[in-house]
Formats: C-alpha cells, sequence, structure tokens
C-alpha cells in the first residue's frame, strides 16, 4: 500500500535568522552608526554583560526575562532603561556559547521580529578572536 508522505509547515511566513561569524558582528561593533538597522543583543543576565560585552550591545536577559520584546513600549522603557528595538530592525542576538541566543532568536520570531541574526560563536568566540590581536 502507497502512503503518501505530507509536508508540514510552520504557520509564519517569517524567514530564517542569518547566522552571524565574528567579521560580521566585528563590523556592527565598530562602526553602528553605518549599521543604524541592526541592534547586538546580549541575552545574557545583567551580572554576565556588566563583567564584559561586545560593544554597542543591549542587554536583554534572556532566562530572566524571556518576553520584554513582548512589552510595550512604556513598559520596556520602566524595566529596561532604554527604547524597544522596533519590528523593522534586524535583531542579532549572542549569548555566553549560543544556546540562549539560539532560543531568544526564535521567541523573537513569535513577537514578530522578522529580521533576526544569530551570532552563534557568541561571546566566548568574540573574546578568542579579541585576544588573537
Amino acid at each position: 500500500m502507497y502512503r503518501e508522505k505530507k509536508s508540514y509547515s510552520v504557520l509564519t511566513e517569517s524567514p530564517e535568522a542569518k547566522l552571524y561569524t565574528y567579521e560580521d558582528v566585528k563590523k556592527l561593533a565598530t562602526n553602528p552608526e553605518s549599521h543604524p538597522e541592526t541592534v547586538l543583543v546580549d541575552v545574557r543576565e545583567p551580572i554576565e554583560f556588566s563583567e564584559g560585552h561586545i560593544p554597542g550591545a543591549i542587554n536583554l536577559p534572556f532566562k530572566t526575562s524571556p518576553g520584554a520584546l513582548e512589552l510595550n513600549e512604556d513598559d520596556f522603557l520602566e524595566s529596561f532603561g532604554f527604547e524597544k528595538p522596533s519590528r523593522d530592525k534586524e535583531l542579532v542576538f549572542y549569548c555566553l556559547g549560543g544556546v540562549r541566543s539560539t532560543a531568544a532568536e526564535e521567541l523573537a520570531r513569535t513577537f514578530g521580529y522578522n529580521k533576526r541574526g544569530n551570532y552563534v560563536g557568541s561571546y566566548e568566540d568574540w573574546v578568542a578572536n579579541e585576544n588573537k590581536k
């Protein structure tokens, strides 16, 4: 008996996230004025962020504030002290080693952010490459 193979698709039309390398993120960090449409998002906890982060990144801790991007603009500003990134910006997520950034990027898609990136090498890769100099 022949069975037809069924295919399933995700209900959203959101594109896949772009995967960023150290070189890509270095361009964003060293010259943010030429990339105003992109926001670097560090999803580590505030203590990790305070111990070092990629220049120009904002801190949205994934573990303690997973729904941050779902907040309205006023509540977001009150909670984090800076304006909520608009949905027309590309959010490039990173963490320490790529696990939390992947989860945060996927969650951002459900909140309507269609332009997303993930620096899978994350902060460990950043530090390793910066220390090579």
